[in-house]
C-alpha cells in the first residue's frame, strides 16, 4: 500500500525549498544582471567601432570629419551623429537636454556622447575629444560610474576608433583599481572601470568593487 505524504511533511519540504530559494536567488539575480551589463557593453564597443569603419568608407578618415566646435552642445553633437554614425546603426530613438545628447539602442541600452574639454563651455576647436557614457540599462541615470554607466573615449586627432577610457593609465591592473580614475576610488570619476572589464575579457572579476 502506498503511503501518502502528510500535510506536515509537505509543509516541511516546501519550507526547505523556500530557504534554498532565498539563499540562491540573490546570487542568481546578481549574476544575471552582471551578464546583461557585460554583454551590452561588449556589444556596444563592437557595434560602434564597426559603424566607425563603415562611416569612414562613406565620409573618409575620421580626422577629416566635421566636428562640434564647443563643449556641452547637444545640438552640434546631434548633427554630428546624424551625419556620420546614425545612418550606420539601428536605434530606437534619440533625445537631448540642455547639455547632453542620448542615443537609445534596441537592446535596452543607451549612450551619451558629449564634447569634453577641461574648461566646460570653452571652444575646443575643430578636433575635440568625446567622453562617451554608456548605460547598459537605458532607464538608469548617471548615479554610479562603473555600475549604472561606463566611460569610453574618442579622440579623432589621434585615433580612428572609440576605445575604453585609459587616459593616464600606466598599463598596470592595480592602477585600473586604485589610480586617479580607478574603479575602486571613492570618487565620481571611475573612468577606468570600463578598461578593467576589457582587461578581463569583458567579464566582471571577483574583486570588482561594485555590486549589481
Amino acid at each position: 500500500m502506498k503511503r501518502a505524504f502528510t500535510l506536515a511533511e509537505v509543509l516541511i519540504v516546501l519550507g526547505i525549498m523556500g530557504i534554498v530559494a532565498a539563499l540562491t536567488m540573490p546570487s542568481l539575480i546578481a549574476n544575471h544582471r552582471k551578464k546583461i551589463v557585460t554583454t551590452r557593453i561588449q556589444k556596444f564597443y563592437t557595434t560602434i567601432n564597426q559603424a566607425m569603419d563603415r562611416a569612414e568608407v562613406r565620409h573618409g578618415q575620421v580626422k577629416h570629419w566635421k566636428y562640434p566646435t564647443n563643449a556641452y552642445t547637444p545640438d552640434q553633437v546631434e548633427t554630428w551623429w546624424n551625419t556620420y554614425l546614425g545612418p550606420e546603426i539601428k536605434t530606437l530613438k534619440t533625445e537631448k537636454d540642455r547639455s547632453y545628447f542620448y542615443i537609445y539602442f534596441m537592446d535596452g541600452s543607451k549612450v551619451n556622447f558629449f564634447v569634453h574639454n577641461t574648461t566646460a563651455g570653452a571652444a575646443v576647436g575643430s578636433m575635440p575629444a568625446f567622453h562617451i557614457y554608456f548605460f547598459p540599462k537605458a532607464s538608469d541615470n548617471a548615479t554610479s560610474m562603473g555600475k549604472t554607466h561606463f566611460t569610453f573615449f574618442f579622440s579623432p586627432s589621434t585615433e580612428n576608433f572609440i576605445k575604453t577610457y585609459n587616459n593616464g593609465w600606466n598599463g598596470k591592473r592595480e592602477t585600473l583599481m586604485t589610480g586617479t580614475y580607478g574603479c575602486a576610488q571613492n570618487t565620481n570619476t571611475k573612468h577606468y572601470c570600463t578598461k578593467l572589464l576589457e582587461w578581463h575579457n569583458w567579464q566582471i572579476p571577483d574583486d570588482y568593487p561594485h555590486r549589481f
